[in-house]
């Protein structure tokens, strides 16, 4: 019940269609270096499942790959939200290119259920 009332606050707040998935990334804040699991994207953020002990404000740098890429996503992004499940990341200085394609490649991703 907590999960869903938390994800109802969350989709109001929302600007850019998201997608659920499962995607592995691999990142780094500061020296540490995590892979966990993207399980919802859109074209200007992700939601990563993580237990890792992160904070809001922290800027990670990212590397993940998706179907139509034929080399991985690099791309920078700073938290954004922190819950129980893991990590809200916004992208930040995402060139005009691989904006593009990340929201045609999100378009064209199958619907999968959360729940």
């Amino acid at each position: 019940l907590l999960k869903y009332a938390e994800d109802l606050l969350t989709v109001e707040r929302r600007a850019y269609i998201r997608k659920s998935c499962s995607i592995t990334v691999s990142y780094v804040t500061y020296d540490r270096h995590y892979t966990d699991t993207i399980t919802n994207i859109s074209q200007k953020g992700i939601f990563i499942e993580s237990q890792r002990p992160l904070f809001v404000g922290e800027e990670i740098a990212m590397s993940f790959s998706m179907e139509g890429f034929d080399k991985p996503v690099k791309i920078k992004g700073e938290i954004v939200q922190v819950n129980r499940s893991g990590i809200g990341v916004e992208f930040k200085d995402v060139s005009p290119y691989i904006e593009e394609m990340l929201a045609t490649l999100i378009d064209r991703m199958p619907e999968k259920s959360d729940r």
